[in-house]
C-alpha cells in the first residue's frame, strides 16, 4: 500500500466486456441511512473489497471509435466515507441522450473512501 506503483504483469489485454459492477470500496452504513431516513440509493452491501478501483462506462450502442461524443463523468459525493460509482446506473441517461439526438458517453468510478481513503 505504501510502495510506488508497479506494472501489472498479469493484466488482461485488449477490450474487456463487463456485465456486472466491480466491488464497492469498504464502508460503514451511513448515519442517516441506519436511522431509517433515506440517505441516497442503498449500496449493494455484501460486494465490498479493498480491490475496488473500477471505472464504469456506458456508450450508445453502435458507437464507432472515430466518433467524437461528449463525455459526462459523474463523481459521487458521500463526504469521503460512503458511496460508489455503481450507485448511478447510466443506462437510462445514455438511452435518453440517443433519443434526443445528443448522444453522450457516461462514466462513473470508485475512489477509496473512509480509512482506506486519501492516505
Amino acid at each position: 500500500r505504501f510502495t510506488p506503483a508497479a506494472p501489472i504483469s498479469n493484466a488482461p489485454e485488449g477490450l474487456q466486456t463487463a456485465f456486472a459492477f466491480g466491488a464497492d470500496c469498504p464502508q460503514l452504513p451511513t448515519i442517516l441511512g441506519t436511522a431509517g431516513i433515506p440517505a441516497g440509493p442503498p449500496l449493494r452491501g455484501a460486494n465490498q473489497s479493498e480491490d475496488c478501483l473500477f471505472v464504469n462506462v456506458w456508450r450508445p450502442a453502435g458507437t464507432l471509435a472515430k466518433e467524437k461524443l461528449p463525455i459526462l463523468v459523474y463523481i459521487y459525493g458521500g463526504g469521503y466515507f460512503a458511496g460508489s460509482g455503481s450507485e448511478w446506473n447510466g443506462t437510462s441517461l445514455v438511452r435518453r441522450s440517443v433519443a434526443t439526438k445528443k448522444p453522450v458517453i457516461y462514466i462513473t468510478f470508485n475512489y477509496r473512501i473512509g480509512v482506506l481513503g486519501f492516505v
